[in-house]
């Protein structure tokens, strides 16, 4: 006869779908009395699983210890049994972490890893229901909001870092989280099992153990209720966050104007409408919940035409840029190859053979090539010359400029656009700078930032690439010779 505890997660797991008996799943077993618990009701509930520990050296003899000890509790369960090591303060000094964070980056690579390499569903972790309280005030201490509040839920995504560097996902499943800490250990007395304790969860010296060891046995004499009432709490949450990310999507809908690979933009107006829009629609790109709260102080101080005077508005994560540009915010890469400013400037110093599309033989236009510079994410440029017949017609397409073959000097150069650049377009009278022109076009700051310009010898732009050719090299009616520069 299956003990009434097993019955209750059982019911637990069935109402929020979280295993499923024809799969198999790891269990993370780190011996305490949490994850032994964990391994007995899985298994004698019937579901296939495999247990993991992790050994991080952080304890002495008493990390062995408990490594031995889950390895002879897998033998008598008959479960198999998955080890790993790790240099966790090497680790944690390496990469300027704290040593918690390091250990649980590197137990989250690890389980990702081996769920990749023996085809596991998801990875089964002991947190209960005294765990997610003390994650709900832990949350509520450092100011959260709704998804905080909400605490754990019986099952998530979380996001890993790959060897490859790539990110990737470990699916965390929960099926304790309906117990408490009493439940479980009262289970594992009746079954007679026995468990390790980590003597570092003994100590009040990191806030979780100030949580647990401290404020709760204070609550507890307010109210003996007080942790089954913060559970009840944080799971009305969830139901009501649930509600919430609906509405919240639909706005951020309503936000987005493009999320192209290169560029994404968004309107100010609709994420300023609420602090929430903006940070779910920037977070994903490294903006943190505080610079996400400074950024939406920043932009509604400052009005459309504020912004339109000053473009210089914009913030940085560690990988990408946001910035206001007339109404809108533009976030792109950091290292956006398209980037003009991540461009090495490139000379041409080649010109291309004079050929005639009427006057030569096929045999002769054959061994007469095109010049080609590739300048990978920029562009590949190819450079011919030809005679200008009378029934020559200029390629007006913003990608190709036709120029006057006498009147380019080579070496060329192909650079970013910089301040006080000028020219004057083919067309127009008087000189113009080329960041008014560009303004003038309604070019966005994105694009002013992957803006190219093509200089001759004497430095003076004879094409604002994927725009406009100079007139100081325009071809004319006394033209001989048309030089034709395609960026494909």
């Amino acid at each position: 006869m299956r003990h009434p505890f097993e019955d209750k997660i059982g019911d637990f797991i069935t109402r929020h779908q979280l295993l499923n008996s024809r799969h198999r799943y790891l269990v993370a077993l780190s011996g305490g009395a949490d994850s032994v618990c964990l391994l007995r009701v899985l298994s004698s509930l019937g579901y296939e699983v495999e247990a993991v520990h992790c050994n991080f050296h952080l304890r002495g003899e008493e990390s062995d210890r408990d490594e031995q000890f889950c390895e002879q509790l897998c033998k008598e369960q008959n479960t198999p049994f998955h080890r790993v090591h790790f240099d966790t303060q090497t680790f944690a000094d390496l990469h300027h972490l704290s040593i918690e964070m390091a250990a649980r980056e590197l137990r989250y690579q690890y389980f990702h890893q081996l769920s990749q390499s023996i085809d596991i569903q998801g990875v089964c972790v002991a947190h209960h229901l005294d765990d997610n309280v003390e994650t709900v005030l832990m949350n509520l201490l450092r100011g959260t909001g709704i998804h905080g509040l909400a605490g754990m839920r019986p099952s998530s995504f979380l996001p890993v870092k790959t060897a490859e560097g790539e990110g990737s996902s470990v699916l965390l499943l929960r099926p304790l989280l309906c117990a408490s800490r009493r439940e479980i250990e009262d289970y594992l007395a009746d079954c007679g099992a026995t468990f390790v304790t980590d003597s570092s969860n003994l100590v009040p010296d990191v806030m979780r153990n100030k949580i647990r060891l401290q404020v709760l046995p204070l609550l507890h004499e307010v109210n003996p209720s007080a942790s089954e009432n913060i559970a009840l709490t944080a799971e009305r949450m969830g139901r009501a966050e649930e509600l919430f990310n609906e509405a919240l999507q639909k706005r951020c809908q309503r936000a987005t104007v493009d999320e192209t690979d290169d560029l994404k933009t968004f309107l100010i107006d609709e994420l300023t409408a609420n602090e929430y829009v903006l940070f779910t629609c920037l977070h994903r790109y490294g903006f943190s919940a505080s610079l996400c709260e400074y950024m939406h102080a920043s932009l509604l101080l400052r009005s459309a035409d504020a912004m339109r005077r000053n473009e210089s508005l914009q913030w940085e994560s560690t990988s990408h840029v946001a910035v206001a540009d007339r109404g809108e915010l533009l976030v792109y890469r950091k290292d956006d190859p398209h980037l003009a400013e991540n461009l090495v400037p490139k000379t041409l110093p080649l010109a291309p053979a004079i050929s005639s599309d009427s006057a030569i033989s096929s045999d002769l236009a054959a061994e007469v090539k095109p010049v080609v510079y590739d300048l990978g994410a920029m562009g590949r440029f190819v450079l011919s010359t030809v005679e200008k017949t009378c029934d020559f017609i200029v390629n007006k397409s913003p990608d190709v400029a036709c120029l006057d073959a006498e009147k380019v000097q080579f070496p060329l150069v192909i650079r970013p656009m910089m301040r006080g650049d000028s020219f004057l377009p083919y067309g127009m009278k008087g000189k113009k700078l080329v960041s008014d022109y560009l303004t003038d076009r309604k070019r966005s700051l994105y694009e002013k930032r992957c803006q190219l310009v093509m200089t001759d010898a004497a430095g003076q732009i004879v094409w604002l690439i994927g725009e406009r050719t100079a007139s100081v090299a325009a071809v004319s009616d006394a033209t001989k010779y048309v030089l034709t520069i395609e960026r494909q």
